[in-house]
């Protein structure tokens, strides 16, 4: 930790790190799904949003589906995400840390 979350913007060639990271203080409720809050961005026709590590990543998601044509494009993200092993949890020592993401939640701003 702390856990990352980045953009790529393919349209533009353009990589914007860290637009939100969670520490292991924020997690919330053990065993279960929770929503995270990513932040605020202008989509483009061709972005991604990944989730995890700078080397590789753990959850990539496609966000192209929210551009539209002559919109402003500013969207909140929230995603879904279970979090598994001792990096994350104490409780959980020795267990293969494991992120899964059920859910990519884009709100769209008038």
């Amino acid at each position: 930790l702390p856990f990352r979350f980045n953009v790529y913007d393919y349209a533009n060639k353009k990589y914007h790190p860290n637009i939100n990271r969670l520490r292991k203080n924020q997690l919330k409720k053990r065993g279960q799904y929770n929503i995270y809050k990513v932040g605020t961005f202008t989509v483009t026709p061709n972005c991604d949003l990944r989730l995890g590590k700078d080397s590789w990543y753990e959850v990539r998601a496609n966000l192209s589906a929210a551009y539209e044509m002559g919109s402003l494009n500013k969207v909140t993200i929230y995603v879904s995400l279970k979090f598994e092993g001792g990096t994350f949890y104490e409780e959980e020592a020795g267990k293969k840390d494991k992120v899964f993401c059920d859910r990519v939640i884009i709100v769209k701003h008038p």
